[in-house]
């Protein structure tokens, strides 16, 4: 009878962790000199119409981002043999040609098919930006527009988006030099679709093997 019981309890638990809905946010501001980055993920809990969220992972990174630039622009990419590229690709793809052909058509299919389970609930992006030169930054200006309209249209075509419009400024500094930053998104997803994701990613590779294998 115990036994009958925790094998119910333990579905009941896994029904619910695979809808369950988390949340996923993601803000980043930059001042200057000054970056500043936030990551959260959270489970969304919601009865009718009362809904919360329980944080369950938090990521700050203060400070760092500038070095990580600072060290790509640095790089010599003639020195470096770790970036060539046919290097990494005779080293890492264990595949014959058709075969990795196939094996990338799948997993696109499946990425483009978890994309689609994405909900984007907020975006906000808010740039200030002046670069002494009032000609660079009217068109600096103009050229950040079209970036934002770009990725917002790719967000259209590859997730679910649940607002009207997104929230959009940038603000062209004439009289001094200066770039700011505030960027606020929020996604959300059900770990279910991670679950079946991953399954089919797993198949789908362990097919490529027997198939490499002949």
């Amino acid at each position: 009878m115990i036994w009958i019981v925790a094998i119910l309890l333990l579905l009941i638990l896994s029904v619910i962790i695979f809808i369950l809905p988390i949340k996923l946010g993601v803000n980043f501001k930059k001042n200057g000199e000054k970056e500043e980055l936030y990551v959260k993920i959270g489970i969304v809990l919601g009865i009718f119409n009362l809904q919360g969220s329980v944080d369950f992972f938090k990521f700050h990174l203060n400070g760092l981002l500038p070095y990580i630039l600072l060290q790509t622009e640095n790089r010599v990419y003639a020195e470096n043999p770790w970036l060539d590229l046919k290097k990494l690709i005779k080293i890492s793809l264990p595949f014959r040609d058709d075969i990795l052909f196939k094996l990338l058509k799948r997993m696109f299919e499946v990425n483009n098919r978890f994309f689609k389970e994405i909900v984007c609930q907020r975006l906000a992006w808010k740039t200030n930006i002046g670069l002494g030169d009032p000609a660079l930054t009217a068109l600096s200006t103009g050229g950040i527009w079209a970036a934002k309209s770009i990725l917002y249209m790719n967000l259209q075509r590859n997730v679910q988006v649940n607002f009207h419009k997104p929230v959009y400024e940038v603000n062209p500094v004439f009289n001094k030099t200066e770039f700011r930053v505030a960027f606020d998104c929020i996604f959300t997803f059900r770990f279910g679709h991670i679950i079946i994701a991953g399954c089919k990613v797993l198949v789908i590779y362990v097919k490529s093997l027997f198939a490499q294998r002949g």
